[in-house]
């Protein structure tokens, strides 16, 4: 989580497509989906991009946009991608592990959300306890859906790590906001379908990410 917080600190704004049509919905875990995020971190407002190159039952890979020109040339690399295991658990696709099948197995349980609901092993760095909270309201492109806190609670020995919470979809693994320690948040505002035809990323690109692909 610590090198995710790291896109809250870019000032880029991004252009958004319109809305989807009224009842449209949010879509699938699918490739082609793009999420849209504002951020406040450290007295700035920002928004960026995520875009779903690939995807599977319990896991999506994810390339960032911080401007409408990046990651479309010869410079994409493993720092763009990232993972998300069952819309909780984030992996660097240049540095961290990916988890194995029993660990993806133990996230994937934890839907559909439900309050109390804690995985205690995990190779997530830090080793935190991941505490699955209550359900909340949350307003996302022009109606209420529901989303529940997901804490990961750092051992106490685990000095370098503060306690973080991502706020996930009940019913759909998507995180649509995170909470900083340092006072920072940020807020999905679009989640659409893009019509365009995307070419997918050849394996070098994803790093340890291309693993999940086989």
């Amino acid at each position: 989580m610590t090198a995710r917080a790291a896109i809250a600190s870019l000032c880029i704004a991004i252009a958004a497509p319109a809305l989807p049509a009224a009842g449209q919905g949010v879509p699938d875990v699918e490739a082609g989906v793009s999420l849209f995020w504002v951020s406040h971190y450290d007295g700035y407002d920002s928004s960026y991009r995520e875009r779903i190159v690939a995807a599977d039952d319990d896991w999506a890979i994810y390339q960032l946009f911080v401007d409408d020109e990046l990651s479309e040339g010869d410079d994409v690399g493993p720092d763009d991608f990232y993972a998300l295991f069952s819309g909780i658990d984030y992996r660097d696709c240049a540095e961290d592990e990916m988890p194995d099948e029993a660990e993806r197995g133990r996230l994937a349980a934890l839907f559909p959300l439900t309050e109390g609901s804690v995985m205690e092993d995990t190779t997530f760095t830090g080793g935190p306890v991941i505490r699955v909270g209550a359900q909340e309201d949350f307003f996302l492109m022009g109606e209420t859906v529901s989303a529940n806190k997901v804490v990961f609670d750092y051992p106490d020995d685990q000095e370098e790590y503060v306690d973080e919470a991502v706020y996930v979809l009940s019913d759909k693994p998507y995180t649509v906001a995170m909470d900083w320690d340092e006072g920072g948040k940020d807020r999905v505002m679009l989640i659409a379908q893009s019509d365009e035809t995307q070419e997918a990323p050849s394996p070098d690109m994803l790093g340890n990410c291309a693993a999940l692909l086989n």
